[in-house]
């Protein structure tokens, strides 16, 4: 029980899909490994944490798992953002002008392809 755990949670190259590993080998390198091993590896991680809910032995263990996750996917992206804001003395202003910028050269692109 324990090593499959540990299999389905930690990141392991050599369970990346045979594309995976063909990519890796671009500039990219072991970046779309990685972040393919933590798409893979996050719905086991909940899988896990629902189980030890479910367990009364485990259930703390459990709760604590998913509030880790939880607080993860919540407080990181956010912080990310002000953090870049901060370091780069961006106003809201510039960075909705920022998220605009590529909408507006794609339309642009795709606009005087059909004209």
């Amino acid at each position: 029980m324990a090593t499959k755990k540990v299999r389905d949670m930690l990141p392991n190259y050599n369970y990346v899909s045979p594309f995976i590993k063909g990519m890796r080998k671009s500039p990219l390198g072991n970046f779309i490994g990685w972040t393919s091993e933590q798409i893979r590896n996050f719905p086991n991680a909940v899988k896990t944490a629902l189980d030890e809910i479910n367990d009364p032995i485990f259930a703390k263990m459990g709760w604590q798992r998913l509030a880790g996750m939880a607080t993860t996917l919540a407080a990181i992206p956010p912080l990310a953002v002000w953090s870049f804001m901060q370091a780069y003395g961006f106003t809201e202003k510039k960075l909705d002008a920022l998220r605009e910028f590529p909408a507006k050269i794609l339309c642009k692109k795709y606009d005087s392809t059909y004209l």
